[in-house]
């Protein structure tokens, strides 16, 4: 078992001595060597704020003609205009921006259905 960690531990030490001085050589030319973007707050665009907002947008447009599709094979009720004027609520906030509040509204219309909100990817 000693021998195994020892081969072992040579394999590593001459990897690390082969790779080092390369390394070191491109940062002495000069070569492009990876920097992480700048996250100051000046640089907000992309990344993760716009990967948030285009799930809301996703998440707004998936209850919507979930809840579309449910009130098309629904007779006409009270409760279905209820929920039918809680989805339009629901839908004019996403469309206005406030997407959060307009996906609790469209997913409460669909459970005043009777339904249960699909989460789709």
């Amino acid at each position: 078992m000693a021998t195994h960690k020892t081969i072992v531990l040579a394999f590593a030490v001459a990897i690390a001595a082969t790779t080092l001085p390369v390394f070191s050589h491109a940062v002495a030319q000069g070569s492009t060597v990876f920097i992480p973007p700048n996250h100051s707050r000046e640089n907000q665009s992309g990344e993760h704020y716009d990967t948030v907002q285009a799930n809301y947008t996703r998440r707004c447009t998936s209850l919507d003609g979930q809840f579309t599709r449910l009130r098309a094979s629904m007779a006409s009720s009270s409760m279905l205009q209820q929920a039918s004027a809680l989805h339009d609520q629901g839908v004019a906030h996403c469309n206005g921006g406030a997407r959060l509040q307009g996906i609790d509204e469209l997913t409460a219309a669909i459970r005043q259905i009777g339904a249960i909100p699909r989460v789709t990817l």
